[in-house]
């Protein structure tokens, strides 16, 4: 499987998938592609806001 590109506008999309615990990928016809485990995303992404907000 290639690689994937998802726009979003809803800043707050990143913060739906850090509270969820798997994502679930769906493909054109609606088959499921893949399930991908999202354990730690929420830890992560603080520490990248963090590290955003120190950088100025």
């Amino acid at each position: 499987m290639r690689g994937a590109t998802v726009f979003f506008t809803d800043r707050e999309f990143v913060h739906a998938i850090a509270q969820r615990k798997v994502m679930t990928v769906y493909g054109v016809s609606g088959q499921q592609v893949m399930a991908i485990d999202l354990k730690g995303t929420a830890k992560a992404l603080e520490y990248a806001r963090t590290c955003q907000k120190e950088q100025g």
